[in-house]
């Protein structure tokens, strides 16, 4: 299932695997603040930091 950044909060995560969601392909323009905000995402999406934390946080949610 397509997905952002945003959308990776423990709620929808655990919804997603009852749903037997098994992967996720996450938006992730870049890692790189700068970037993010010429991109018009640093706001919306947060910092690089706060995307990889996210990211960091799925490990293990899926593929059981």
């Amino acid at each position: 299932m397509e997905t952002n950044p945003n959308h990776l909060t423990g709620g929808r995560l655990a919804a997603l695997g009852r749903m037997g969601v098994n992967r996720l392909s996450v938006g992730v323009q870049s890692f790189d603040d700068g970037l993010l905000r010429k991109m018009d995402r640093y706001d919306k999406y947060g910092s690089g930091e706060q995307i990889a934390e996210k990211l960091r946080r799925t490990m293990g949610c899926f593929g059981r």
